[in-house]
């Protein structure tokens, strides 16, 4: 029964992304918060050094923090990808050929202090790239900024505002017969695709757990053979949102509907 009930409260805080909260990144205007993540994603791909990245960090930390975010649940949507980022990572700190690398040179102020230095061989031919290494911790830690900045503004801002505010800045383009409103729905869900498809992987792991299914790894492979997985209904859940978010915003986006 304990279980049980853990699963149930898993799966119900799991339902929502948007935060409710009074913070004065939850009041800001979502078209200034949407203006604000564009010009962010952008400019942090123009920085090249570790302190204009540690600028960025630092006001993505302010944000977090001002907005009262849990760092609970970024750490948990975040994982998937940190997984990702640290095999990229592993592939560029080692290589298997220690020698070529250290006759092609590599540089960059991204490689931060350890600019210039030549990898160190561990065993024959497989060695440590401190450049290397350096290098895709860099572009590891970019690629998390844009995430967390993202999930700073599907906590804050609601789906419908999100909406709202992508059918407000692209109004202008109702005049050459571009589709706004559902170019809206959309979007808005684009910014809310990684948060959602880890709360929807999170509630169906909790659904098929509470169920009594064994979601270890020879469970799964037994699954797999089968043709089926425990996880397959989150791939379906995404499309269910869509369908049933469409209609409700363009509902809520009808001129009749408009304050």
């Amino acid at each position: 029964m304990v279980g049980l009930a853990w699963h149930t409260g898993t799966m119900a805080a799991s339902l929502r992304i948007y935060i409710q909260g009074d913070t004065l990144i939850h009041r800001a205007d979502s078209r200034v918060k949407l203006v604000l993540l564009l010009l962010f994603s952008v400019g942090v791909f123009f920085v090249d050094t570790w302190r204009g990245l540690g600028l960025y960090s630092l006001s993505v930390a302010a944000v977090v923090v001002t907005g009262r975010m849990p760092l609970a649940r970024l750490g948990a949507l975040s994982l998937p990808l940190v997984v990702l980022l640290a095999f990229i990572w592993v592939c560029n700190a080692f290589t298997f050929d220690v020698g070529s690398l250290a006759e092609s040179g590599l540089g960059g102020v991204s490689a931060g202090f350890a600019e210039g230095w030549q990898p160190v061989a561990l065993a024959g031919t497989f060695g440590f790239v401190p450049q290397g290494c350096m290098f895709a911790l860099f572009y590891a830690v970019r690629i998390l900024l844009i995430l967390w900045a993202s999930f700073a503004v599907s906590f804050t801002t609601s789906v419908e505002a999100l909406t709202g505010a992508f059918a407000s800045l692209m109004r202008p383009l109702r005049a050459i017969r571009v589709p706004v409103d559902d170019a809206a729905t959309m979007l808005s869900l684009a910014v809310r695709f990684i948060p959602l498809t880890a709360e929807e992987l999170a509630l169906v792991r909790s659904a098929q757990t509470a169920r009594g299914a064994r979601l270890r790894y020879l469970a799964a492979l037994v699954r797999l053979s089968h043709g089926t997985h425990p996880l397959d209904s989150a791939l379906v859940s995404p499309r269910r949102h869509f369908k049933r978010f469409h209609g409700g915003a363009l509902l809520w986006l009808h001129p009749a509907n408009q304050p």
